[in-house]
């Protein structure tokens, strides 16, 4: 027994063991409902679109080229499968940097008990400060916040916070709009924190 937990051992931190466990990782995520994260993949429609390890296998080693040991499986597009063109092996902060805003049910879920909603916005980096009946729009990086304004507009404040991430997060950044509809000569300017 002992010999053959060894052997798993150093099969799990070969780079064929390590992407097999990432494979059924993903498999069991998109399809089991019992576990704990499908809700997030599976529950939201996302899949694996590889058809088999072998698949898996070669794309990782022959085309994107690198040893994901150590390193997270991210998907480009948040809301895409998992798929050829849309994976990506980052750090665990990097990872971090592309989660999706507050969806409406999540909002529906903060209100009070009197209904009332308690100053979430459906957009990431976006609140409402009762105080001055404006939106706020922040953004955190290297753990430090930054404040990036007040705005009578919540689509506004979005807006910002999508140039600031743009600016601090790069390719990970996750905006609530679309990236084309952002000049890339007007992030620095926009955003200075």
């Amino acid at each position: 027994m002992e010999c053959k937990r060894k052997y798993n051992k150093q099969y799990n931190q070969s780079l064929t063991g390590h992407l097999r466990v990432l494979w059924n990782s993903v498999g069991d995520r998109c399809t089991n409902p019992k576990n704990i994260a499908y809700g997030y993949y599976g529950g939201r429609g996302i899949q694996n679109k590889f058809e088999s390890f072998g698949v898996f296998y070669d794309y990782i080693v022959k085309v994107l080229t690198i040893d994901p040991r150590g390193l997270e499986i991210d998907r480009i597009d948040n809301d895409g499968h998992y798929d050829r063109g849309n994976i990506r092996f980052v750090d665990t902060i990097g990872n971090r940097r592309n989660r999706r805003g507050k969806s409406n049910g999540a909002i529906e879920s903060r209100r009070n008990r009197r209904g009332k909603s308690n100053g979430t916005s459906k957009y990431k980096g976006v609140t409402w400060k009762k105080a001055n009946k404006k939106w706020i729009a922040k953004i955190k990086c290297n753990r430090k916040n930054y404040h990036l304004g007040c705005f009578d507009s919540e689509i506004e404040a979005a807006h910002v916070y999508d140039r600031g991430a743009l600016k601090y997060f790069g390719e990970f950044a996750y905006l609530n709009f679309p990236k084309d509809s952002y000049e890339k000569d007007n992030i620095s300017k926009s955003v200075d924190c």
